[in-house]
């Protein structure tokens, strides 16, 4: 087995390792101790901020607060968002019963010489006891600068904006988070004209450079070591750049690629068959050596299919000569309201690669130049890649938007 496959079920929670057995292990022992004998205690509580990234919301938490055995760690995040919840709503917690709204981030000063801050992100289920961390979370990354500038854990700004690096160590990829501050430079400005598809209203703008973002997980762009893979009787693409991803196009799916979240959701035979080719995807991309050891959260998958006028969430409609192509994304087993970052930022990097799924459907004039424009249930998303001359991919770039809503203490 190698390196890379051995740990796809490894939770990588800073660079001490716990496996995915014990962690579960480890979670039902403390479930019993603190739920099963019967004994009326004090709920305890613990330092923790609550943000908006993009479009995800997370409790941040730092890493010197949470207690020093990482195996306790779980049951601590699913008590604050609610979970598990049979009924899917996490009514107990902070979680608001969709995977974008069941997030924690644990945020601490790097060590790495290329970066001022470690991230790294928790995807908490929902009506599960799971805690994943298999993959980054683009949105919610998009919040991680601005809270470190608020809490001192970089330098203060010396000009009117500010560039934090950021080392996710789910992925152990580089990020630059570049925001405006405040006049006075004591916090992150959050007022300002950007706007995001999804959010209302507008905010500072966040800039995002992902460094290097190929191989993220399996340590090569084409994983499979191709570019189409036949996957459950259909043609996909699997990609690792940001998080590791798989494309597929509506067509051969039997759907138009323009359906809502709900119309999805109500569509089982498709839902199902979207899990099986995912798994199939890991597997081929050696995340996994048996489809049902495959991690819950990576790799993605995405319907992807050619610009065409469709309606969106809010009603309006979005016009085929606004778009370079149209996805819809499964995050965590449900379809993703918009699309979840590191997926945009994936399949801007597709759509440079020949003969993939994504290259294909993008016509060859863009909407704008220089960036791919994503149609998604919610509007747009525009994605930049920067190649060098060997077309190694340097960096991929997108604009967000952030801000604090809560800051005190949260129990558990």
């Amino acid at each position: 087995m190698n390196k890379l496959s051995l740990y796809s079920r490894v939770v990588c929670l800073s660079p001490h390792y716990i496996p995915y057995c014990r962690l579960k292990n480890s979670l039902a022992s403390t479930f019993s101790r603190r739920t099963l004998r019967g004994v009326q205690t004090s709920q305890h509580s613990i330092p923790a901020a609550y943000w908006r990234g993009g479009t995800s919301r997370a409790v941040i938490f730092q890493r010197r607060d949470l207690p020093v055995d990482e195996s306790e760690w779980p049951f601590i995040f699913l008590r604050v968002l609610g979970s598990p919840d049979r009924y899917h709503q996490q009514i107990d917690g902070l979680g608001a019963g969709i995977s974008s709204l069941s997030k924690v981030c644990i945020v601490s000063p790097s060590t790495h010489l290329s970066a001022d801050i470690d991230y790294t992100f928790a995807a908490v289920g929902i009506t599960s006891s799971d805690v994943d961390v298999s993959g980054n979370c683009g949105n919610i990354l998009s919040a991680i600068g601005p809270y470190a500038y608020n809490h001192k854990l970089v330098p203060p700004a010396s000009k009117s904006s500010v560039t934090v690096r950021i080392r996710n160590t789910n992925t152990s990829k580089i990020i630059h988070s570049t925001f405006p501050v405040t006049n006075d430079r004591i916090e992150a400005a959050t007022g300002g004209d950007c706007s995001i598809a999804g959010v209302s209203g507008t905010g500072a703008e966040i800039s995002l450079s992902f460094q290097d973002p190929a191989g993220s997980k399996t340590g090569t762009l084409l994983p499979s070591g191709n570019a189409i893979d036949k996957l459950d009787g259909i043609e996909a693409t699997c990609m690792d750049a940001a998080n590791p991803c798989i494309f597929a196009e509506a067509a051969d799916l039997g759907v138009d690629g323009t359906e809502l979240p709900d119309e999805i959701s109500d569509n089982l035979p498709l839902l199902q068959r979207l899990e099986k080719i995912r798994r199939l995807g890991g597997r081929a991309m050696g995340m996994c050596h048996d489809t049902q050891n495959a991690p819950r959260c990576v790799p993605k998958i995405a319907i992807v299919s050619k610009p065409a006028t469709h309606k969106v969430i809010n009603g309006t409609y979005l016009e085929q000569g606004n778009v370079d192509i149209v996805a819809r994304v499964m995050s965590d087993r449900q379809p993703h309201r918009t699309i979840p970052l590191t997926v945009a930022l994936c399949m801007a990097v597709a759509a440079t690669v020949r003969a993939s799924i994504v290259e294909a459907l993008v016509g060859p004039k863009k909407v704008k130049k220089g960036v791919l424009t994503i149609g998604h249930p919610s509007g747009t998303i525009e994605v930049g890649v920067e190649k060098d001359e060997a077309g190694n991919v340097l960096n991929a770039n997108v604009k967000r938007t952030a801000r604090s809503l809560m800051e005190g203490v949260v129990y558990y």
